[in-house]
């Protein structure tokens, strides 16, 4: 038997029906391994070495999740049974690192085993995979080490100063705050930006085929300082032209050439412009349909596509009569790509609808048709340009207008990500020079000088991308992280800073962080691509970016905080927090010896407002929030008194009590996630096992019986919707009623 081992549990059952019987296919399920939640987990002693450990279970909801040691067991299980052990982890560095975890988990040695890795889920891609095994390659595993040790080390050093300047709790990021820090700076560039009214003048013709429109030339009436014209009242003049004079006409051909196939950003961009995905829906519907054999691996830099797959295009292309080049399109990629893998295509051409779900559908048709064009023959335009005199010598004027006469790879229409602009002049005819033109009206056009447009997802991952900060693994999690952590906001689909993401970015400017910088950023990045390559070192790399930040840290220490809000009763700076169990903000005062606490209210310190127990007159009430109904209460902070009460908009109030229809008791309310919300009897002296359920929060208190065994019956709602069943069902009494508005509806005896 020869053990398989890959990183997703999907892609078990389709490898392991390439492989055959003689095979078996495990999952890791990702990351066996990481740096601990707490602590820095680095070693900075001991050349700065990593301290892993086993990711623990996670519980979601009801169901745990086993964590990376239980995961390994599993796979040792199957490691005496093995002839030969592959590791089949994604094909970049991340999957190298992840083949290097699980070779260190399982206890393997560098001859116990062969590394493969494959661009695509196909039956010849695997089994090619199996006959080029390698070992591991440890320059790519340095490289992602890197990247994790400067990530934990700005993240944890870092996070903790800011922390303070900001006056409350949070987080930086190495790549994260540069990305933060874009959006910052181009809304200062709004803001500080004053709007220009100024003047142009269009005049229209009306000679066959159609109508067209030329553009006053400004070029004489404007300066470098003063680059509009601001007086109407010249345009209005320019505007009363009645004839030109054709200076100059040319008539050419223009060409459009076909766009390249999508790399990881370039994907990103399209599905958002295209079908207004978030990043993180592109990157799980990609990963599913990559999962499922449709397309190639979808984290690359690379543009060119595979030549044999070049060959199915021109094969699919020609039986559709598509136009073609004459030799396959080559797209030049950006220096420092990491161009081994190649841009994301179908895996068989041929195949025109895959995916499993509306979105990777829709995701799979763009990349279908992206893959195509890329291959197709260049767009062919008839380009005519005019230039026209005013026939008094003092006004120029300028036209051109572009008609498409051959679609090559616009055959699927036009590239969502390159959509031309200009204003449309209509079809312009080509005239003979020193010919004269009536004119037949003028229009001065009121114009206004626009800011610069805020980024959207799409627009700031095609930034990072062209200031080389970030790789094509990481898009995806850097926009989820800065969204999530409530830096930027998206409204009306574009990106604005929060006043945590200003306060954020604030700090970290006023600390002088060198990781904030841009250029610092790529260099950063460029020094993970030497790792990989074997130019430079782990260690040479992480020490230089600490010993950088030791300096920096041990200088920002000093500093106070930016709007610092000073205690009231002792002037110290208030801090704000996060009570997790209510999720409501709140103010402590920083000096030990005063701890002055206060509530926030919309971002503010305010007095907190005491409300004495109505009960025992003495007590406090303090605040809660139930784990399981997420529900807010109260409850009095006098230990031989403890009166709760609910809340009500954020003030206590009396509970509603609901006595037990069978002993009185108060009944209790409890609710688990996923499930109903219940009322029960906490009578346990006489064994009162009363079970209610709720509606409009209230319990249902008409106790029904069971004609067949006279229990109680409780309402419960199934797949089905809700019916009634007996309580004493343990017993074997399996009677059952359907539900209606509420009561069991009990079937009438003939």
């Amino acid at each position: 038997m020869n053990l398989v081992i890959v990183e997703s549990p999907n892609k078990c059952s389709k490898i392991g029906s390439f492989l055959g019987s003689d095979f078996k296919v495990v999952a890791s399920v990702g990351h066996v391994r990481d740096l601990p939640r707490k602590g820095l987990g680095i070693d900075i002693a001991n050349d700065f070495a990593m301290e892993y450990s086993f990711i623990p279970d996670a519980k979601v909801n009801d169901r745990t999740f086993d964590g990376g040691e239980k995961r390994i067991e599993k796979i040792k299980a199957f490691l005496n049974k093995a002839d030969k052990i592959y590791l089949a982890t994604d094909p970049d560095r991340e999957g190298e690192a992840i083949s290097w975890h699980l070779k260190e988990c399982l206890g393997l040695e560098d001859g116990q085993f062969e590394r493969i890795e494959f661009n695509e889920i196909s039956e010849k891609a695997i089994k090619e995979a199996i006959n080029n095994g390698r070992g591991l390659d440890y320059q790519l595993v340095y490289a992602q080490e890197a990247r994790r040790a400067l990530d934990r080390l700005v993240g944890y050093l870092v996070s903790p100063i800011a922390s303070n300047l900001m006056g409350q709790p949070s987080s930086a990021g190495r790549v994260q705050s540069p990305a933060v820090l874009i959006v910052v700076l181009r809304e200062i560039e709004i803001q500080k930006f004053k709007v220009t009214n100024h003047f142009g003048v269009n005049l229209s013709f009306d000679k066959e085929p159609k109508k067209w429109i030329s553009q006053w030339v400004t070029t004489e009436f404007v300066t470098e300082d003063q680059p509009y014209v601001l007086d109407r009242s010249l345009a209005e003049e320019v505007a009363k032209t009645k004839k030109v004079k054709v200076l100059n006409c040319t008539e050419k051909t223009e060409y459009s050439n076909a766009p390249s196939p999508f790399s990881t950003a370039l994907l990103l961009q399209a599905a958002s412009v295209a079908l207004g995905f978030s990043p993180q829906q592109t990157t799980k519907a990609a990963q599913a349909l990559f999962e499922q054999g449709a397309i190639t691996y979808t984290r690359t830099d690379g543009l060119n596509i595979a030549d044999e797959s070049v060959e199915e295009i021109f094969a699919y292309a020609n039986e559709h009569q598509f136009s073609l080049p004459e030799k396959p399109n080559k797209f030049k990629e950006k220096d420092g790509a990491q161009n081994a893998h190649e841009a994301i295509r179908p895996v068989h051409i041929t195949d025109k609808d895959l995916g499993k779900s509306p979105e990777q559908k829709a995701l799979y048709q763009l990349i279908w048709e992206r893959t195509i064009s890329s291959q197709l023959a260049k767009a062919e335009y008839k380009a005519v340009t005019l230039e026209l005199l005013s026939e008094d010598g003092k006004y120029k004027f300028h036209t051109k207008s572009r008609e498409l006469i051959k679609k090559g790879w616009m055959v699927f229409g036009k590239d969502c990500l390159n959509e031309d602009e200009n204003e449309p002049s209509g079809v312009v005819p080509v005239l003979e020079v020193g010919s004269v033109v009536d004119v037949e009206s003028g229009e001065v056009i009121a114009k206004q000088t626009k800011p610069p447009k805020r980024y959207t997802e799409a627009s700031l991952i095609k930034k990072l991308e062209s200031c080389g900060i970030g790789r094509p693994s990481t898009y995806s999690s850097i926009m989820a992280n800065i969204l999530n952590k409530g830096f930027l906001e998206v409204e009306k689909k574009v990106l604005k800073p929060t006043k945590l993401g200003n306060d954020l970015i604030g700090s970290l400017l006023k600390a002088k962080f060198s990781f904030l910088d841009l250029h610092y950023s790529k260099e950063m990045e460029l020094q993970l691509d030497k790792i990989a390559s074997g130019e430079t070192s782990y260690n040479s790399v992480v020490s230089a970016l600490y010993n950088q930040l030791a300096q920096e840290l041990g200088t920002a220490s000093k500093l106070t905080a930016i709007n610092a809000i000073p205690c009231p009763k002792c002037k110290s700076q208030l801090k704000k927090f996060k009570n997790t169990k209510t999720n409501q903000f709140f103010w402590i005062c920083s000096n030990e010896d005063c701890k002055h606490s206060m509530d926030d209210d919309k971002g503010k310190p305010v007095e907190k407002v005491i409300h004495s127990c109505p009960k025992c007159k003495t007590g406090r009430l303090n605040k809660f929030q139930n784990s399981q109904t997420k529900e807010f209460f109260w409850i009095c902070n006098d230990q031989e008194c403890k009166h709760s009460m609910d809340d009500k908009k954020g003030q206590p109030v009396e509970k509603i009590k609901y006595p037990c229809p069978k002993c009185s008791t108060p009944l209790f309310r409890s609710k688990k996630e996923g499930k109903d919300p219940i009322w029960f009897c906490p009578n346990r002296e006489t064994d009162c096992k009363v079970f209610l359920p709720e509606v409009n929060k209230k319990p249902l208190l008409e106790v029904y019986s069971c004609p067949q065994c006279a229990s109680d019956l409780r309402r419960i709602n199934g797949a089905n919707g809700y019916f009634w069943g007996c309580t004493n069902y343990k017993n074997g009494c399996s009677a059952t009623y359907p539900d209606q508005k509420g009561k069991p509806k009990f079937e009438v005896k003939k």
